[in-house]
Formats: structure tokens, sequence, C-alpha cells
């Protein structure tokens, strides 16, 4: 941004595709977050939002009246749809595409 009209500071064509080629890689990423978290079963989505919640596996099971053993299990499912290795990672990639909880 060299120069300016009425003031305001003008990019150039070069900073501008630049821009637009950012804008559009994050969309593109953003997008296929949305498309893993579309995999999810219907129970699967309740999962992240009891995490997001701050529920442990353990309350998760209790409030779900299942076992910890079918928690996990259903997490391990997660984890591998929305291709990340951590449930932090999940909550993450379903704060960061704005993701909301199933009710």
């Amino acid at each position: 941004m060299r120069r300016l009209h009425r003031g305001l500071p003008v990019m150039t064509s070069d900073e501008l595709e630049r821009l637009l080629d950012a804008r559009r890689s994050e969309r593109m990423v953003t997008d296929d977050m949305r498309r893993r978290l579309e995999l999810l079963t219907t129970r699967e989505r309740e999962i992240p939002g009891e995490l997001i919640d701050g529920h442990s596996v353990r309350e998760i099971s209790r409030i779900s009246v299942v076992s910890e053993a079918t928690v996990r299990t259903q997490v391990k499912s997660i984890l591998g749809k929305l291709e990340v290795s951590s449930q932090l990672a999940a909550v993450g990639l379903a704060h960061h595409v704005g993701w909301v909880r199933s009710s």
C-alpha cells in the first residue's frame, strides 16, 4: 500500500491478489472442516458439544447413560472422521467453523 486516495492507503493489484488468494485458501480449509463435521452421526454430533462444555468422558457416559468404553469408541470415531488426533483438536476444529451444538 503506497498510494493514498483521500488520505487512505490504496492496495496495489498484487497486494489485492495475495489477499484474495489467502481468503480463498482459508475458505477452502473451512469448507473442508465443515464437510468433515457433516460426516458425524447424530449421536457423534452430541459429543463435541459435551466436550466444548468441559465434560470428561466419564461425565459424558453418565449424562448419556452409556459406558465409558462406548463414549471412548465414539470419540475415536469422531477423531477419525474429523482427521484430528485429540479431543482438543476436535473442539478447536468445531469452534473454528462456528459449529453449533446439536440440541
